[in-house]
């Protein structure tokens, strides 16, 4: 196909030079392997970088700042540990090694299939380490379970399971010292067979005889690619594709399985490709690579290109000595392009449709591409980047694109034309400007636009056609080839490579990597400095630009260890011959680690690292459970709940040492009565009189902690364990303190009250009801009539409405009743049916037009006191979690796709709709105003209530022009978030 032809062009381009790391196993593996991947240390000369290294280290423990890759890093070591192997996935490891993918199978939905093979120095380590791993893979996944068994002498282990994809085994075994792991038992167990058999390995494959036959044979790399089967190996996708179509479980492939066909189609145009590394006589690392092809070519464009002869490296008296990345060629230049497009992607719709309009715009410009562009031009180019002018107004990378010149009237006249043709047509206010400078002359177009950071230039000098972003960018070229000023020749990377360089190719690209990082750091220094970065996230999150630059920039100091880099590249009739130098050097000293900004942060998977250890103490796991609260405490060492689960998992592990500590340093830090509360839970059975003197001993060392609200909050943890006495104790502590919150006193002796099974006085009452009200906004006398009404006062003390409750087996029932001075329009009513002064129920309720109305159901917490360790945020755990999920995946995934967004943090759950109605307009006149609302008492989630007390937070009702809470209410403080000062009703 032409096509093909044409896309091998563009692959050329971006031919593969980097080998991946695989081993010298081709005598061992099957033959009909897509991608060979193999590695021999004892053929590689050793590097040794000791500062390279440790900046390398440094870089991974400043990534442990972030508590998601904290986590994933614990889960490793503590796996390595357990399985005894200390070096752990070293044991996997040896001298030689190798990697090999193999085609899809039909009917089986695994990606791929893989075989690692390696030489291990101690199998026994190796086996224990595995079997290691299997045994913590089941554990985590209770629908997997490791299956061992024996197949022609070699023990197979693999792991199955109903959760398994099928095809999808993950088994392994033994050969003397050598591994062998694969995704695939079936490719373990005919890999065996093979050795039975003693045929059929790689070795043997002819197209892989012919594509390792120039290299080297003492290599240490070797990565090879069967391109020839890519096609053939991509039926097998293309069939499970088209299944998973007619299942209509991928809709969305219908776009893009011609494209895959493409692919697989214009893959075929190649046989193999391979690359090699090695050291030459210099200690540079080189890698060379071949890329076989397979085609015939009968066009004469790209006949031209695959016969023309390599060159030296073009323009090279003209380039800078800071010279960022340069590449010269004689082929696949502008010219080239152009042809190859014209031949090859003329058949195609949208391409045909572009060409057909540029042509229709040639004719109705008079200008021509053809004629006033590529008329003039030469095969030979070169593209320069300077590196990045960290002083400039705008940081910029400037550039200049040099072309080989024919005629350079006609070359002038063209580009004259185009700039022309573009004013008129636009109407843009362009200035050209030429200056003389040397033996040549500068026309350089003024655009207006303030501080635009490129002024378009170009200048013709000998033979070459020099366009630029920048006027002085020519004359400093200019002046290096007038040999007024040093160039390339003075770069310090140059020097090193410059051998390399000026070696014919047909094209050549030089980098120098040193400046490059050293830029970019620079750069990305700066970048992290503007705290405006952060502004459009969360609080929390607003760090996160910074930090992630700041490391960015640190891990660019390390690269500087690559210091130049040439690649060339040369086109034959049956090949691409690519060579790639790396020049290294260690680095001059290792970055200091303290100038970067240190501190920790999560990327949005606290709550499911918290459900994740949750589910880890619920299977038996503790061990598991510390570590995640024990980094999670360090990350939010003022998140109540964490430290409590972290002191809690201690004190069942015995270590009550460990338990009190967590507490203490948080209590130094952060003293609040919710972590000395914490603090007593841990002593269960302590005795009234030893609790009372504990926490006045502890809020005698510090102002910051009420005595009140720590014993508050200790009697109310009591009376939840059922220690009605030590409970009945500390309420009536409180209640007596001379030194107690007046409201809080109180409340402590109506909770000493009904401990004590006595009744309290002006409770509202909250009867039950055998026939349920009908939520129509009308008031049904015969039912709310048998309820005594409660006033609703005023800051003044003037009554302006009442309010009313019933309940039955399913739901509380609330009915507000008035007429007011002003009418109001929006109603708040707070109900907190555990009784702990912290979370409450916040029901919201907004009038609409005639008698409908809306409400909502929020669970809120309001803590003026301090008086629980859930005040910022409730981490909940899901009831139940699936037994094969796999939570790392779901920590990134979390990250991922919610970007660390929460809720508020003062609400646990979404709002839930609320069957209300709102008779704003009364049927009699004088009547007064109704509101009827139903509240189940599975929303509030609490117990069937019997003759349980329930406390009644607050009733607001704001008047409709009011812009604050400033109407009549049933608190008896101005605070209408004071949850001390709200009233009780006898749910009987």
């Amino acid at each position: 196909m032409r096509w093909r032809s044409f896309l091998l062009m563009l692959f050329f381009g971006a031919a593969l030079t980097s080998p991946v790391q695989a081993s010298p196993f081709d005598q061992i593996i099957p033959s009909d392997v897509l991608i060979y991947s193999g590695y021999d240390r004892t053929a590689e000369p050793s590097e040794e970088y000791p500062n390279y290294e440790q900046a390398a280290e440094n870089w991974r423990a400043m990534m442990d700042d972030i508590l998601e890759w904290r986590i994933l890093r614990d889960e490793f070591d503590a796996l390595v540990e357990q399985s005894n192997v200390q070096k752990g996935f070293s044991a996997l490891s040896g001298d030689q090694r190798c990697w090999a993918f193999y085609p899809i199978l039909e009917g089986i939905p695994v990606p791929g299939l893989f075989l690692y093979v390696s030489e291990v120095n101690d199998p026994r380590k190796a086996e224990q380490f595995l079997g290691a791993l299997y045994q913590e893979i089941g554990s985590l996944t209770p629908s997997i379970r490791p299956v061992k068994d024996e197949y022609y002498g070699y023990w197979i282990q693999s792991l199955s399971g109903v959760s398994m994809l099928p095809g999808l085994d993950l088994a392994y075994t033994f050969k003397d010292s050598t591994l062998l792991i694969s995704n695939s038992k079936t490719l373990l167990l005919r890999t065996i067979d093979l050795w039975e058999e003693g045929l059929g390995f790689l070795a043997e494959d002819k197209v892989y005889q012919k594509a390792v036959a120039d290299l080297p044979e003492n290599r240490s790399y070797t990565y090879f690619v069967n391109l020839s089967d890519m096609g053939a190996a991509g039926g097998a996708l293309f069939k499970n594709l088209q299944a998973l179509q007619k299942m209509n479980a991928a809709k969305e492939l219908s776009d893009v399985m011609p494209l895959l066909e493409g692919v697989m189609g214009f893959l075929q145009t190649f046989e193999s490709y391979v690359s090699t590394r090695s050291l030459d006589s210099n200690d540079r690392v080189v890698i060379s690579a071949q890329t076989r092809l397979n085609l015939d070519v009968d066009n004469e464009a790209l006949q031209s290109i695959l016969s023309r002869e390599p060159r030296p490296f073009a323009f090279e008296d003209y380039l800078p000595r800071k010279v960022g990345t340069v590449s010269s060629g004689n082929i696949l230049g502008p010219k080239d392009l152009w042809r190859l497009a014209q031949t090859f992607l003329s058949d195609l719709p949208n391409i045909k449709d572009l060409l057909d309009g540029l042509h229709q715009w040639e004719d109705e410009s008079g200008f021509s591409l053809e004629k006033d562009v590529f008329q003039w031009m030469g095969d030979s180019w070169c593209l320069m980047r300077p590196v990045m002018d960290l002083n400039a107004v705008v940081a910029t990378n400037q550039g200049a694109l040099f072309l080989e010149v024919n005629d350079k009237e006609a070359a002038q006249a063209g580009i004259r034309k185009f700039v022309d043709l573009i004013t008129k047509t636009y109407q843009l206010p362009l200035i050209v400007e030429s200056e003389d400078y040397l033996d040549a002359q500068i026309f350089s177009v003024t655009i207006p636009i303030p501080l635009a950071p490129v002024t378009p230039c170009w200048c013709i000098h000998q033979n070459a056609l020099i366009l630029s972003t920048q006027p002085h960018l020519i004359r400093e070229m200019l002046d290096i080839h007038a040999g007024s000023r040093s160039g390339i020749e003075r770069n310090r990377q140059y020097k090193f490579l410059q051998d390399a360089v000026r070696k014919p190719a047909n094209k050549i690209s030089f980098q120098d990597n040193e400046s490059e990082f050293y830029a970019f750091r620079e750069a990305i220094r700066k970048m992290s400095s503007i705290p405006e970065f952060g502004l459009g996230l969360p609080p929390e999150y607003r760090a996160l630009p910074g930090f992630f630059l700041d490391r960015a920039a640190y891990l660019l100091n390390c690269w500087q260890k690559l210091r130049g880099t040439v690649k060339r590249s040369t086109i034959g009739k049956d090949r691409i011959e690519t060579e790639k130098v790396l020049y290294h050097g260690d680095l001059r000293a290792v970055p200091p680690p303290d100038s970067v900004v240190r501190n920790k942060v999560s990327l949005g998977g606290k709550d499911l690292i918290a459900a994740w250890a949750d589910y880890s103490l619920e299977q038996g796991r503790a061990d598991r459970a510390l570590r995640l609260y024990r980094r999670l405490a360090e990350f939010f060492p003022d998140d109540g709940r964490c430290l409590s689960r972290l002191g809690a998992i201690y004190k069942s592990m015995g270590n009550m040492e460990e338990a009190l500590s967590v507490y203490d340093r948080v209590l130094k830090s952060s003293p609040a009565p919710a972590y000395l509360i914490g603090r007593e839970s841990l002593f269960e059975d302590a005795p009234s009189n030893e609790i009372i003197a504990r926490v006045r001993e502890m809020t005698g060392r510090t102002l910051r902690i009420r005595e009140d609200a720590s014993l508050f909050g200790v009697a109310l943890q009591k009376r939840d364990e059922g220690k009605t006495a030590v409970a009945n104790d500390l309420f009536q502590a409180v209640a007596r303190s001379s030194e107690s919150y007046r409201s809080m006193a109180r409340s402590a002796a109506v909770e000493s009250t009904l401990l004590n099974g006595e009744d309290v006085e002006e409770l509202i009452s909250a009867s039950f009801t055998p026939r349920p009200p009908v939520i129509d906004g009308a008031m049904d006398a015969q039912l709310w009539d048998r309820v005594q009404p409660v006033a609703i006062m005023k800051n003044n003390g003037a009554s302006g409405a009442q309010v009313r409750f019933l309940r039955d087996e399913s739901n509380l029932y609330v009915l507000l009743q008035g007429k007011m001075d002003e009418k109001f329009e929006r109603a708040r009513i707070l109900l907190c049916p555990t009784r702990d002064y912290t979370h409450v129920y916040e029901i919201s309720v907004e009038k609409g037009a005639g008698n409908s109305a809306a409400a909502s159901l929020q669970r809120r917490i309001i803590d003026p006191f301090q008086l629980t360790l859930d005040s910022e945020k409730s981490l909940q755990a899901p009831p139940s979690l699936p037994p094969n999920l796999s939570f790392l995946m779901n920590i990134v995934r979390q990250a991922a796709l919610q970007g660390g967004v929460h809720d508020q943090p003062s609400f646990s759950q979404p709002p839930e709709t609320l069957p209300v109605v709102w008779n704003a307009e009364p049927a009699e006149e004088g009547s007064e105003e109704c509101l009827e609302i139903a509240i189940s008492w599975q929303s509030l989630q609490t117990e069937k209530i019997t003759d349980k007390p329930v406390w009644l937070a607050n009733v607001v009702l704001i008047p409709a022009k009011g812009a604050e809470e400033d109407g009549p209410s049933l608190s008896e403080s101005d605070n209408s978030l004071e949850p001390f000062n709200y009233r009780f009703i006898r749910i009987r």
